[in-house]
């Protein structure tokens, strides 16, 4: 077939060959690479002239590429069409023979058949992308059908027939997929043999002799630290806010540090001695202080999961055998782990690789239960976000339905309510005083305003440069209104310097000088100061984002009018359904129109109203949301140490939950 542009993911010398072969068998009148080694991309502009056609470097950004609805392709892949060609993958005789390879193995093996990002250089959905973005270049040229060159990974086959569906002209080039050696080192020697030597060398370096424990003869529950402590500041995020506001002693606590960005050092171990909460660090660099125990894993275990053995020479099958001694690895781990904390209930929300999958059958195996939360508000089907798990606290019934239909399979559902509602009475007073710092410098009108993260690499997700530009508007508006004080709550705060660029900064120091801006700091690796702080304070509150709209929900349950700036035009939100120019605004300036309607008195009716949406998020809305998952985990604590059977304790909770809060508010999923 003949083709007008031929996209290559990435020249270097050895594929110039190549790829002038595909150029010359499809007629291709203009040659553009995504990435380029220097002298693959000089080898590629001579030998573009040579064949007759034009070479360059192919430039676009995330957010221009769209589809014939104007929804983002990106975000449109990870919700739709990945979901399409995963169910080809699975359905491969391959996967479907390791069904009883361990209670989840299997769903460790399909959920990793579809994981990476759009930017892996070998993932599923990098590959989806890049020929979606050679059909947004073939419609914005004009330039008739266009072909793809990408590098080999697997699955090549259902990526084919998904090329096909979308006329798009795909030619692989030769080789095989990459090899990770860093990942393949760690697959060999499983994550307990690095862990084995990093603990090692820490052990060298402080000259302990034995292994720590930290428990007595009382189960624990461990919760993995995210950054957010706050054991003495209730008000703020914590990762363990199920304890402290619930029936769970807090002395049953474990907090695992993972992280070398956030380690646990002196001021984070006193407090949580002041606090009576236990913690444990899983790598040498997670841990600044000696007295803080360091878990080093016992050498030869065995996992005793049977694996069924793989006949073949395919790169599926290599995968699928790396797969096996990785999951061994990761299961002797946490088996190890658990048995010497004496771990009873695994706590987390984080479930978007296969991880938790090894982390439920090794504290299965021990008769303990894995518990996780939904942390972010959650409305569209997602195939990372697939979980095999005991427990699941959500915010409301619908979400049962939703991770229905993204592949989960969760034994008990469980509806508590949002997560965050038992900080808004605490939080009523911090507003109150910081709207009347605002006010003190002439503000009448406080907008509050929340951000999402953003990539340095413009094409593989949302530039900075999305937010510089609102970041931008409003604060030259609080520069040159003296009514307006604004409250910036950003989603990351120890990066925002770097993502608003040196000039979007200055204005930020210029408009904090006024008095009438407030930038809300804190939060090594996220922000400390929940949604509520700054919406607390606001007429306003105002949300970047439709596609990640946790900020705007907890604002609207806190009782702030909220709107959503959707730049991005997600309208199958269902944020939608509260009314574009009510709720939703597309562009900065019909919003900043609304909001000056709204501080001179001539108000647009219903504006950021989310009424009509509040039962459907959240049917308690009690500010009990925390003290009912706490006190759930404190049921299934008391049960298990009383010595009954893992599945006896789990039904007599649900049953328990069911009998006070309704029986609606259980169900289960997939099972």
């Amino acid at each position: 077939m003949r083709i007008g542009v031929l996209i290559v993911d990435r020249i270097s010398a050895p594929v110039v060959p190549w790829v002038l072969t595909f150029v010359v068998r499809h007629r291709a009148k203009s040659l553009r690479a995504v990435d380029a080694t220097i002298l693959g991309a000089a080898f590629a502009r001579i030998g573009a002239r040579l064949v007759g056609c034009s070479y360059e470097l192919l430039e676009f950004r995330y957010e221009d590429v769209i589809d014939e609805k104007s929804l983002s392709v990106g975000r449109r892949i990870y919700y739709k069409d990945l979901a399409r060609v995963h169910s080809w993958i699975i359905s491969k005789p391959l996967l479907s023979r390791i069904s009883k390879d361990g209670r989840r193995f299997a769903f460790f093996a399909r959920k990793g058949a579809a994981s990476g990002t759009i930017s892996g250089s070998q993932s599923v959905v990098s590959a989806l992308y890049l020929i979606q973005v050679a059909r947004w270049v073939s419609k914005s040229i004009g330039s008739g059908p266009t072909g793809v060159c990408l590098r080999a990974r697997l699955w090549k086959y259902e990526i084919q027939s998904y090329a096909n569906q979308e006329t798009v002209v795909l030619n692989w080039l030769p080789g095989r997929p990459d090899i990770d050696l860093k990942g393949r080192v760690k697959r060999i020697l499983g994550v307990r043999g690095v862990r084995v030597v990093l603990s090692f060398i820490d052990t060298l370096r402080s000259r302990s002799q034995d292994r720590q424990s930290t428990s007595g003869s009382e189960g624990l529950v461990l919760a993995d630290y995210h950054g957010q402590l706050n054991l003495e500041n209730p008000e703020l995020n914590s990762d363990v806010f199920f304890g402290l506001k619930s029936d769970l002693p807090r002395n049953r606590l474990l907090l695992l540090f993972r992280d070398g960005r956030d380690p646990l050092d002196v001021q984070k171990w006193q407090e949580m001695v002041r606090c009576g909460i236990k913690g444990i660090a899983l790598a040498p660099e997670a841990r600044k202080i000696a007295d803080a125990p360091l878990f080093q894993p016992r050498r030869n275990l065995r996992a005793g999961i049977r694996f069924s053995s793989m006949a073949g020479r395919s790169e599926e099958t290599g995968w699928l055998k790396e797969l096996q001694i990785e999951y061994s690895g990761l299961y002797d781990y946490y088996v190890d782990l658990f048995r010497t904390t004496n771990a009873r209930i695994y706590v987390n929300f984080h479930r978007f690789d296969g991880v938790h999958c090894a982390i439920a059958d090794a504290l299965e195996a021990l008769g303990g239960v894995t518990a996780y939360y939904q942390r972010s508000y959650e409305e569209q089907p997602y195939l990372h976000r697939a979980s095999d798990i005991d427990v699941m606290f959500s915010f409301n019934t619908a979400h049962a339905d939703v991770e229905r239909d993204s592949g989960s399979r969760i034994a008990y559902h469980i509806t508590t309510g949002y997560v965050g509602d038992h900080r808004f009475p605490m939080l009523r007073e911090h507003g109150r005083r910081l709207r009347q710092r605002l006010a003190s410098h002439g503000a009448t009108f406080v907008v509050a305003y929340f951000d999402e993260n953003t990539s340095s690499d413009e094409r593989w997700g949302p530039g900075h440069n999305t937010i510089q530009r609102p970041y931008e508007f409003l604060l030259r508006q609080v520069i040159d209104c003296p009514w307006l004080g604004l409250v910036l709550k950003p989603k990351k705060p120890s990066t925002l310097k770097d993502r608003l660029g040196p000039d979007v900064w200055c204005l930020l120091e210029q408009a904090e000088a006024t008095g009438r801006c407030v930038l809300l700091r804190g939060g090594a690796i996220q922000s400390s100061y929940p949604p509520a702080y700054a919406a607390l304070s606001a007429d306003l509150a105002i949300h970047s984002s439709a596609i990640a709209g946790t900020a705007a929900v907890e604002a609207a349950l806190a009782g702030t009018p909220t709107v959503i700036l959707d730049e991005e035009s997600w309208s199958v939100s269902e944020f939608y359904k509260l009314g574009v120019g009510r709720c939703v605004f597309q562009s900065l300036e019909s919003l900043w129109y609304a909001c000056e309607r709204e501080a001179h008195g001539k108000p647009i009716e219903g504006l950021g109203d989310w009424s009509p949406m509040l039962a459907d998020l959240d049917p308690f809305r009690d500010g009990k949301a925390a003290e009912r998952i706490g006190n759930y985990i404190n049921w299934m604590v008391e049960g298990l140490d009383s010595g009954k059977d893992r599945g006896r304790v789990l039904d007599e909770c649900a049953l328990r939950y069911r009998q006070e809060w309704g029986s609606d508010k259980v169900v289960s999923v997939n099972c």
